[in-house]
């Protein structure tokens, strides 16, 4: 018997489908860079950063919910069924609940993401990724001349939008993000995600990574340096560990200048105290039901719907509510059980995870697009050789 149309296009899906995930993929990351990079030549022009085509946005989002898709669909068999279940019945109760259909889409937007990147996905995914390195090497290197190449030019001609140190240098430096949390985090996934393609990587590769992050002046992002500088000294030679402390003593000068010429001495509390505030506000706020799914996330604050929630433990309690905020959480000790052990071949797994809970103290990681792509895409690369490099010259 002939098989059916329906057969044939699900049978070329599992076959192609790793295809499809890099091709849209690039296909996002071309309308992301397009989309981000004109408005950031404009910082100081709010007329022309705004400007960004919208059919460009609606074609970009599109292809973002492709990848998302075929990647959850490569979540293990188990997980997956649990977290459909969970996502029906959630979307059941707020249905219930008279949830607006905006709230419902950005609510949505900002949970799957972060349920997808907890979970543990096929093996054969991860061959198959990993088969496509020369891609994704190609990938990062452009993404990330790009992004520091806006940097630079923003340290030059941001014109003080973010304050000025030493007179005439832009305070912080986005590049291909608005935000400089959102920044950091953007290099700090295409750093993991070069160092578990290239585990004996030299320094003058890794150099540009920490050098953006260091542009960024964020406070999340230093702490992602100290992150990614703990995994890479433990095998560099000597010179190497005493190149990495002296870098992390200037980045640490550079924040502290930057962030004083915006706020004065009271920047560590003010960036740290808001976001415990708007976190204990979120936590008071909420009740048992999701009644406010939605509004703690950045697009509805995007469209001056609602405040901003600027973490992500602040928008899952936000956005969620208790019952299911305990829901999410049993979820995620039920798929981290599997997806993470403490064998040497799954540490890379952790310190994915440990990186993006760093930056999740700073914005809603889950959020950011492109970043979070890559973050997800680097938790499907799982390798079974030694994480660290050979830092050797």
């Amino acid at each position: 018997m002939k098989n059916t149309f329906y057969e044939k296009c699900l049978n070329f899906l599992k076959h192609r489908q790793y295809s499809f995930i890099i091709y849209s993929l690039i296909a996002y990351v071309l309308l992301f860079t397009i989309t981000a990079s004109y408005p950031l030549i404009f910082l100081y022009d709010e007329t022309l950063r705004n400007a960004a085509p919208f059919l460009l946005i609606v074609a970009r989002e599109i292809f973002y919910s492709i990848v998302l898709l075929l990647l959850m669909i490569n979540i293990e068999r188990k997980k997956l069924i649990v977290l459909v279940l969970i996502l029906t019945l959630l979307c059941l109760n707020l249905i219930f609940l008279n949830t607006p259909l905006n709230m419902l889409i950005c609510g949505l937007r900002f949970l799957i993401p972060f349920l997808i990147l907890v979970s543990p996905s096929s093996n054969k995914l991860s061959i198959d990724l990993a088969k496509r390195k020369d891609t994704f090497i190609v990938l990062i290197w452009s993404l990330l001349v790009l992004h520091l190449g806006l940097q630079v030019f923003h340290l030059f001609e941001g014109r003080g939008y973010y304050s000025l140190i030493f007179g005439t240098l832009n305070a912080r430096n986005p590049g291909l993000y608005f935000y400089p949390a959102a920044s950091a985090f953007l290099t700090g996934a295409l750093a993991l995600l070069y160092i578990k393609l290239q585990p004996n990587y030299s320094l003058k590769k890794i150099f540009p990574f920490l050098l953006s992050l260091t542009l960024c002046s964020s406070i999340t992002g230093f702490a992602a340096s100290l992150l990614l500088v703990a995994m890479i000294i433990k095998n560099a030679q000597n010179k190497v560990k005493l190149f990495l402390i002296l870098y992390l003593s200037f980045s640490a000068y550079l924040l502290h200048n930057s962030r004083h010429a915006m706020t004065g001495d009271a920047y560590l509390r003010q960036t740290g105290g808001t976001r415990l505030e708007l976190f204990i506000r979120a936590f008071q706020d909420s009740t048992l039901q999701p009644h406010k799914f939605g509004q703690y996330t950045n697009a509805a604050y995007s469209k001056s719907l609602y405040a901003v929630p600027d973490s992500m433990y602040t928008a899952l309690i936000g956005n969620l509510g208790y019952f299911w905020f305990f829901i999410v959480f049993c979820y995620l000790i039920f798929a981290l059980k599997s997806n993470l052990s403490f064998k040497l071949n799954r540490k890379s797994d952790f310190k994915v995870l440990a990186l993006f809970a760093v930056f999740a103290f700073g914005l809603v990681s889950s959020e950011a697009g492109l970043a979070t792509l890559l973050f997800v895409i680097c938790s499907r690369l799982q390798k079974h050789e030694t994480f660290a490099g050979q830092l050797n010259h």
